[in-house]
């Protein structure tokens, strides 16, 4: 969208990007290709050249998966620069507190 010329801010539950490959080191969204599959572009595929450039991505080493295997704490960095360079507003914390962790 800011690529288009909009204006967007991303929030996240945790404040950083990346869900859930980043939070608990989930396989990415590539992890089901599969060999002569074709990825469908977009974000994803801009996203995972990104990765391989920094060497926050390699690729898996079992078979038949052609998936990448991501650095999940350097996935954070990349992801930060990969949404500044395109003009997303940095990451905002939205989660609220646990009513329980409130004091009266």
């Amino acid at each position: 969208a800011c690529d288009a010329g909009a204006t967007a801010v991303l929030i996240e539950r945790y404040g950083f990007p990346g869900g859930i490959p980043t939070i608990c080191n989930m396989e990415p969204s590539s992890w089901c290709r599969q060999k002569n599959s074709v990825s469908t572009g977009g974000i994803q595929a801009l996203f995972e050249q990104r990765m391989l450039e920094n060497g926050a991505a390699h690729e898996a080493f079992f078979q038949p998966s052609t998936s990448l295997v991501y650095d999940t704490e350097l996935m954070k960095h990349v992801a930060d620069r990969f949404l500044l360079d395109h003009g997303v507003t940095p990451p905002t914390t939205a989660w609220p507190p646990s009513p329980t962790s409130w004091t009266a």
